[in-house]
């Protein structure tokens, strides 16, 4: 069932919410009419995308077998999928982890940064403070 020798016999139509009805036909090696019920709004889909899932429903129908070996393909091809996100996922929580730790390390850096400054300018001050002291004792005693 080749794809190019079937064509719309009308276009799609959703008869019932949530379906859509798709009618192919093809006039080639004699006269073919097939008409499925899809899942979903598909009216706004290619052409060949319907005729494609036509025809992909009147293959399982016909062939149930080669459909279930196509499912298990495409089921092993998801699994797979699946283990690659679960990797990049776990990279991405240890990065987030590494993120958090080294922000935690910033913000205490910060903080020692902070009592390391506010201990200089507390010295600094007593410092200033007791030279002006003796500076004002020494300019008292020269003028008496």
């Amino acid at each position: 069932m080749s794809n190019a020798n079937y064509m719309l016999a009308y276009p799609p139509t959703m008869r019932e919410p949530g379906k859509t009805t798709v009618a192919i036909k093809s006039e080639v090696n004699g006269y073919g009419y097939f008409e499925r019920t899809l899942g979903g709004d598909r009216t706004q889909d290619s052409e060949n995308d319907l005729i494609e899932a036509v025809l992909d429903v009147l293959r399982t129908e016909l062939d149930p077998a080669s459909a279930l070996v196509k499912v298990q393909v495409e089921l092993t091809q998801i699994s797979e999928k699946n283990a690659e996100y679960d990797k990049l996922l776990a990279k991405a929580q240890k990065a987030i982890q590494e993120l958090e730790e080294a922000t935690e390390e910033a913000k205490q850096g910060a903080i020692r940064n902070e009592q390391a400054v506010n201990k200089a300018v507390s010295e600094l001050t007593e410092l200033i403070t007791g030279v002006i002291s003796q500076l004002s004792a020494e300019m008292e005693g020269e003028a008496t």
